[in-house]
């Protein structure tokens, strides 16, 4: 904690003074203690009042550091129950230490700031844990190897799914927040100079600006989704529509889009949820390495409905189903702690509605997914139909007792020449001998 503390304040004083310098002002710099501990704050959820502004948009950036640090130093000093402990009173002490920055105070009390900073020493530690050789060998005996076999594959098969899903979204988010720095970044120039920024304050901003792009990467995506996202009243942003009024003059609005007036490329962003679920899950199902239900149709054959047949779809079903469970709640968990507020009325709400997020994207999930799945049940259905089907039971018994007759028909001449031949063999044997012998007798 107090690394990252003491890396935030150093970032902090930095900025202060470079725009203290550029300004001409006073100097900036001895408001960088309370800064950090506000800014520390809120990388834990916990927002704050300053003046007019209220902040508490959690930087996810910031978060995101602050759990690898923490987890890194854990696995330091190596987990245990007393350092568990004393691990989490510390914490808990020192956040308790920096809830009173001067000039600004919190906009939670003291026991849900404290739950808040207790979830996140707690992320962290579970964090170390799950990349400690001995605790996953402890889970892997006790809990893994005890459930079927079968259920352990499907589970692990929709586990990895549903990592590629939303690692492919993401990276789909990401590309879109790069095509709006390319074409928006002249709208973030005037905003710069409407400021009255020099060059050194708008690197510095910039840069600090930079803890809150996973929170504009995660609206992105619910925007390339067809949910949206706002700010606050002010404005909304949608693939349709993307009108605002009245915005703070802050550089990061000038990267928020306008409407996509391209029919097919509107059209190809609604589907991509649903396209890449299908392709994945239908390479999850196909591949030895996923869920494997070719390999297995082609070890029972689709010669009749058994049991092992039905398991089989009933177990990579269940795959699916966790695919989807696990990529719905984690990006329905990025969707709620990428908002927040920037102000008490207009403003108290900028970010993603997180109910109309998540619908949205859970059922183009679902539709993907089961578009595969369904795909191969039908392809069994028909294959299992066409072989036990009465007309093509009927054409193989008709088939073959002609065979059969053209079988005996063929042999009937090679039967009955084959005596005649030897017949006449025997005879002319019979009758050279016999003019063999005539000489003898005369």
């Amino acid at each position: 904690m107090s690394i990252y503390a003491m890396a935030i304040g150093s970032c902090m004083a930095l900025l202060l003074l470079i725009v203290s310098m550029e300004e001409g002002g006073p100097n900036l710099s001895a408001n960088a203690f309370p800064l950090t501990q506000a800014i520390f704050l809120l990388s834990q959820g916990t927002g704050f009042h300053a003046g007019a502004l209220t902040l508490t948009i959690m930087p996810l950036g910031l978060t995101a550091l602050l759990l690898a640090l923490t987890a890194a130093l854990i696995r330091r000093f190596g987990p245990s129950w007393p350092a568990f402990a004393a691990g989490l009173l510390t914490w808990l002490v020192c956040t308790l230490a920096v809830q009173d920055p001067h000039g600004m105070y919190v906009v939670d009390g003291v026991v849900a700031v404290e739950s808040k900073s207790a979830v996140v020493f707690l992320c962290a530690y579970a964090l170390a844990l799950a990349q400690e050789q001995g605790v996953r060998e402890w889970v892997k005996t006790h809990i893994v190897e005890r459930l079927p076999a079968a259920l352990r594959a499907s589970v692990a098969a929709g586990a990895r799914l549903a990592f590629w899903i939303v690692a492919t979204m993401l990276l789909e988010a990401l590309i879109i927040v790069l095509v709006w720095i390319f074409l928006y970044h002249d709208s973030v120039a005037r905003l710069f100079t409407l400021s009255h920024m020099g060059p050194g304050s708008r690197i510095v901003s910039s840069l600090a600006a930079l803890a809150w792009l996973p929170n504009l990467i995660i609206w992105a995506l619910s925007w390339a989704c067809g949910a949206g996202f706002s700010i606050g009243d002010l404005a909304t942003f949608t693939l349709w529509t993307g009108h605002a009024r009245a915005l703070p003059a802050l550089p990061v609005f000038g990267l928020l889009p306008d409407p996509v007036a391209n029919t097919p490329m509107r059209a190809f962003l609604l589907i991509f949820p649903a396209l890449l679920a299908f392709i994945l899950s239908m390479a999850t199902l196909c591949s030895r390495k996923g869920l494997g239900l070719m390999e297995k149709l082609r070890k029972h054959g689709l010669g009749t409905l058994d049991t092992a047949l039905i398991k089989s779809y009933a177990w990579n079903l269940l795959g699916l189903v966790v695919a989807c469970t696990l990529s719905s709640v984690a990006l329905g968990l990025g969707f709620l702690w990428s908002g927040g507020a920037l102000g008490e009325h207009r403003l108290a709400r900028v970010g993603v509605d997180t109910t109309q997020a998540i619908a949205v994207v859970a059922r183009a999930l679902l539709v993907g997914l089961s578009t595969s799945w369904l795909l191969f049940l039908l392809a069994a259905a028909v294959v299992l139909a066409w072989r036990n089907s009465p007309l093509r039971s009927s054409d193989t018994i008709t088939a073959e007792p002609e065979h059969g007759n053209i079988g005996r028909d063929s042999s009937s001449p090679k039967v009955n020449s084959a005596p005649a031949k030897q017949s006449g063999t025997t005879a002319s044997v019979g009758s050279t001998t016999a003019n063999h012998r005539d000489p003898d007798r005369s």
